[in-house]
């Protein structure tokens, strides 16, 4: 225990408390201890307490640091960083949770990473909104190119963990979207990011849940990237259209906006910058209006929820 780094978690809220609960309890019910977890309430409407939060006999150090305004996911990742004094710093969202051996595994893949890697990104279960997994996901190996011109294939910062004496030197983007995606591209560019097949982190999927934040927030959503687009190359790179127009069609298409959403497909399918799978997600949603799309990918994701063969995640409850 002595000879193993010193690693962290850091949860960052905002009007969560029953997910916060359990996401906490997952980090408690860990088979090797965190050192410290630190829970950000990113101004919640109620001040989220130690009281509220479940507890151990013998718990890691839980400290709770309050953002005097909301301030976003990213940026109070940010502040969770910098106050934590760990060589290893892992993120979890609310609403997701971590597999038991989480710690355990993690500190085994650190063991064996380079000293030129920044980050650790694991695989993941995909899971409705109560935790049943549905399907697992693999990162591939991350190149900066190809994480620039095919997306984020990768996740979002629940799966990621990171160094903090070099993760530090990276500022975290201040978009209020896609921020995970910009993110790893800052680490990309600079370091390694080690990816492992092992699935160690319990992630909802946002069409799980009846608001799909991505729609409600297209505008936001699509300038973020244009913004993420600008800081690492030329807008008018044909890369940067492609990312650009594929987000724009498909929120425009859910959100109502038909018109500007038929300018965009049709404009993408002439000049080949749309992909025939997002060409179809976005046309789906401009014939079936955002909200029974959304209902219908909800659906969906219950039946994969039903037919999957991978069990349940454990019962992440304390008291």
């Amino acid at each position: 225990m002595q000879d193993r780094p010193s690693i962290a978690l850091v949860i960052p809220t905002h009007n969560r408390r029953e997910k916060l609960a359990r996401a906490v309890s997952s980090a408690l019910l860990q088979t090797s201890p965190f050192d410290e977890i630190i829970v950000v309430d990113d101004a919640s409407d109620s001040p989220v307490s130690y009281q509220e939060l479940p507890s151990i006999q013998h718990p890691p150090h839980l400290n709770i640091i309050r953002n005097e305004r909301n301030v976003g996911a990213g940026r109070s990742r940010v502040t969770g960083l910098r106050s934590s004094k760990c060589e290893i710093v892992a993120f979890l969202d609310s609403d997701d949770a971590l597999h038991p051996e989480y710690v355990e595994n993690i500190l085994k893949i650190w063991g064996v990473a380079d000293k030129n890697t920044a980050a650790v990104a694991v695989a993941f279960f995909w899971c409705t909104d109560d935790l049943t997994p549905y399907r697992v996901q693999v990162s591939p190996k991350v190149e900066f190119l190809t994480l620039l011109q095919k997306g984020n294939y990768v996740g979002g910062c629940s799966i990621i963990s990171v160094r903090r004496d070099l993760a530090s030197k990276i500022e975290f983007p201040t978009t209020r979207g896609a921020e995970d995606w910009g993110y790893l591209l800052r680490i990309a560019k600079c370091y390694r990011i080690h990816t492992d097949h092992r699935p160690l982190v319990y992630y909802t999927s946002p069409s799980a849940s009846s608001s799909d934040n991505m729609t409600k927030n297209y505008r936001r959503q699509i300038l973020s990237v244009k913004r993420i687009l600008r800081e690492h190359c030329d807008p008018t790179k044909a890369v940067a259209r492609k990312q650009r127009r594929t987000l724009a069609a498909l929120h425009l298409a859910r959100a109502g906006r038909k018109r500007l959403a038929r300018r965009l497909i049709f404009g993408g399918l002439v000049q080949g910058e749309m992909r025939i799978q997002d060409t179809l997600k976005a046309c789906a949603a401009l014939i079936l209006g955002g909200e029974t799309y959304s209902k219908i990918l909800q659906k969906r994701t219950q039946i994969r929820a039903e037919k999957s063969k991978l069990g349940r995640a454990p019962e992440f409850e304390l008291t």
